[in-house]
Parts: structure tokens; sequence; C-alpha cells
């Protein structure tokens, strides 16, 4: 099991989850124990060539969709997972406090609901989009600083603003310097492939030189602006493994939609709804808080 923890360069997310042996990924622990005894030949083998490392990828890839079952039951069972996606653990709810005044069992049933309410059918990639714009102001971006583009037309920017990591309401800090982000959304069912990612970072490359599609839309101010541009992909579904090291190398974060509903139950107006006495509270802040134009 250590042997295939340390092949994984390209997801040290895996690698750090399986070698830590947190409570609730012992069962695929053992899961995984048993492919690799079930698995032709030793692990010296499967080392030696290209077609050997070609089937380890394959049972990698099928470990990484058995981890995220995992962490969702995790989540199910009053686990929060603590810290960013690459050196964070898991923490039972009873461990931790509840800084806002929101208990660490009803932050985990308030992102649940988000996530559940932004998976529907008629949710909209109109209001996804505008989810992302109030992420973007849990970060710490100014409200005025934040916004999301027209429909038609965007040039691959879907939401956009100036970060600023000295103001978020959470944790979790994308960066530790001010950037310029420019965003993009997909509220699709499965995983953003690599090649999407791969478009858009190309894309980022054009802007950071005030160029390509969608960057003239784009306030006057903005474009103006000297604080560096950093690229910012949410993916409800998540991410296909390759296509966060292509995102890293063209200095672009990935987010997933529980990572996102984690972060903006820190967002004080989120807060305020979800202890209200609303019991449809999540239809309400959608409508009073995220699709409000500013």
């Amino acid at each position: 099991m250590l042997v295939a923890a340390r092949r994984l360069p390209n997801s040290p997310t895996l690698a750090r989850e399986l070698l830590a042996g947190s409570e609730p990924f012992v069962d695929v622990l053992d899961w995984l124990a048993g492919r690799i005894a079930a698995a032709d030949g030793s692990l010296s083998d499967w080392q030696a060539t290209d077609a050997a490392a070609e089937r380890l990828d394959a049972l990698i890839a099928a470990i990484d969709s058995e981890l995220s079952a995992a962490r969702a039951r995790a989540v199910a069972t009053n686990y929060v997972w603590q810290g960013d996606r690459h050196s964070g653990c898991l923490v039972h709810v009873a461990e931790l406090p509840g800084g806002d005044g929101l208990a660490a069992a009803n932050r985990i049933a308030l992102r649940q609901r988000m996530l559940e309410d932004m998976r529907r059918p008629d949710f909209g990639d109109a209001r996804f989009e505008r989810v992302c714009r109030a992420l973007l102001r849990t970060y710490g971006a100014d409200p005025e600083q934040a916004d999301v583009t027209r429909l038609s037309g965007d040039g691959g920017i879907d939401f956009w603003g100036i970060y600023r990591p000295d103001r978020a309401s959470g944790p979790r800090r994308l960066a530790t310097q001010p950037y310029r982000v420019a965003g993009q959304a997909k509220r699709w069912a499965n995983p953003v492939p690599k090649n999407d990612v791969e478009v858009f970072t190309s894309r980022l490359g054009k802007w950071r030189l005030g160029a390509g599609g969608g960057w003239a839309s784009l306030p006057a101010w903005f474009r103006a602006n000297e604080l560096p541009v950093l690229g910012l992909f949410v993916g409800l579904s998540g991410f296909q493994r390759p296509a966060e090291s292509v995102a890293a190398e063209g200095m672009c974060v990935c987010l997933d939609g529980l990572t996102i509903c984690e972060d903006l139950s820190y967002d004080p107006i989120v807060v305020a709804h979800s202890t209200s006495s609303n019991e449809d509270f999540c239809e309400s802040l959608f409508r009073d808080y995220f699709d409000a134009a500013r």
C-alpha cells in the first residue's frame, strides 16, 4: 500500500489521506490492500515497465473514486475536513469549536443542504455563477469588487473579483497575497475533464497580457489594476485527477462543490440565514443573497 501511495506525485491529497489512515478511510485501506493482493504480479514488477505503470494508474483512478465516496460518508457521519485540500485531515465535530456561533454539526448540515440544492436540475447555471460571486466575497472580496459577467460573450470568464486574503470570513485562503481573480463555474453532473481546464488556463495566459476573449468586457478599473491574475475554476462535481495538475501549472485553483459549500458556511450572511426560523432558509438564502445584484 505504501509503495502505491508513494507513486502518486500528481495526487498528493490521495497519498496523504492514505498514509494518514484516518478512521473513515479504514474501509478504503482494506479495499486497497485487497485490490493489490488480487493484482497479478508483485509490486516490484508493477514499477518496472510503462505497461505496469498504466495498470497502477488505472487502479489509482479507482481508488480516487472510492476515496471520494468515503469522504462523503465521513461528512454524513459527523466528520469534517479541516485544513487545505492537500494537507488537511478529518476531525470529528465534537472536537471543533463553533467560533461564529454555528455548531459544527449544524455547519455540516448547512453545507450538505446547500450542495443538494445546487445539484437540483432547476437550480440553473446562472445562479451557480452568482454563488461563486458570493464565494469570492467569503474569501475577502469587497462586494463592489466582485461580480458575474453576462451569460453571452463572456469569453470564458463567469465571475471575477479582487481577492483579499486578510478579509476572508472563513479559514481557507486561496493564496497568501491579493490577486485579481478570473473565474469559471461548471455545474456539471460529472467531474470536469483535463481538456476544459487546459482551455481555461490557456485563456488565463492571454488575460494576463490584457488580451483574449472576454477580457474587454470586464470593468476598466479591474483591467487596469496591477495585481497579478489568479484563475479560479469551480466544478460542482469536482475534477478528473489530471486536471488539477494542469490547473496548478497555469496558476489556477480548482474547487469542488463540497469545498465551496464548506467555505460558504463561514459567511456571516449564510450563517444568519441558516440560524433563522425559516424552514426553507436555503431558498431565501439563494434569493436574498446569492441572487442579489450587489
